[in-house]
């Protein structure tokens, strides 16, 4: 059985690593330096241009749980989950509809819920497939999902 792990921490380290570079990359350019200010945070152009809320709503493979969280028939998909909670974020930012804003803290209490992730060798944050996929079976843990998810937690800071 093949499973892909992914330490969210070392991921998050690159993102903030690679976020707070200055041209020129002398050693200062990467140290941390917090702020509350997150205009460097752009829109997501592939989850607010290519694939709309409604292609989401719309799409015959995907339903949705009594939550508003979407589903791929009645699989909950991480990544899904989480390209759902981008595209949802970005409407929200256009329209400053609530609406997006509700569904959108729907997905993301999804994802933080506990009982939908797990720890892995105590350090690393895995959402799991629970489903066969090719020559994967379940669990099986998927780098993109995770990315996604921290992408998703940063728009929800």
């Amino acid at each position: 059985m093949r499973k892909i792990y992914i330490s969210v921490i070392a991921l998050f380290s690159l993102v903030v690593s690679t976020s707070f570079q200055t041209p020129g990359g002398n050693q200062d350019s990467l140290k941390y330096q917090p702020t509350d200010n997150f205009d460097w945070l752009k829109e997501y152009f592939v989850f607010s241009k290519t694939v709309t809320v409604e292609g989401w709503t719309g799409h015959p493979q995907l339903t949705f749980d009594s939550t508003g969280v979407v589903q791929v028939g009645v699989e909950k998909n991480p990544c899904t989950i989480s390209e759902y909670a981008l595209a949802l974020y970005n409407r929200y930012l256009a329209t400053k509809d609530e609406k997006f804003l509700q569904t959108f803290m729907a997905q993301v209490k999804w994802l933080i819920n506990p009982a939908n992730y797990e720890l892995l060798d105590h350090d690393m944050l895995g959402h799991s497939y629970k489903y066969q996929f090719h020559d994967l079976t379940p669990p099986w843990y998927g780098g993109l999902a995770e990315a996604e998810f921290m992408s998703v937690l940063i728009r929800y800071y």
